[in-house]
């Protein structure tokens, strides 16, 4: 399953950043190929992060999805703990 998070400060910031048009590419990405994507309020420091995947996995388990492709521009970061959510990461890419 595709899957793209997106975590985000505010609404404002999100309107009023390139990260907008981003995002709606990456919406059109998963509405034409299938997938998900999770929206999380938070910051992007290591301690939230952490926090976030998981959070994000519990989600991700919730709905049945064990194995992910993810959307990330962070594809070289180690996502070992997902496995301890019973998740499987087959791809990292961005689109």
């Amino acid at each position: 399953e595709n899957v793209k998070f997106h975590i985000s400060g505010s609404d404002f910031e999100l309107l009023t950043s390139d990260k907008f048009s981003k995002l709606l590419d990456q919406i059109r990405f998963l509405s034409e190929n299938g997938g998900v994507i999770v929206f999380m309020q938070g910051e992007k420091s290591s301690v939230t992060q952490f926090k976030n995947y998981g959070i994000g996995a519990q989600i991700l388990r919730y709905f049945g999805i064990e194995e992910i492709k993810l959307m990330s521009q962070s594809c070289d970061k180690d996502y070992i703990g997902l496995k301890g959510f019973g998740l499987n990461l087959k791809i990292c890419n961005f689109n």
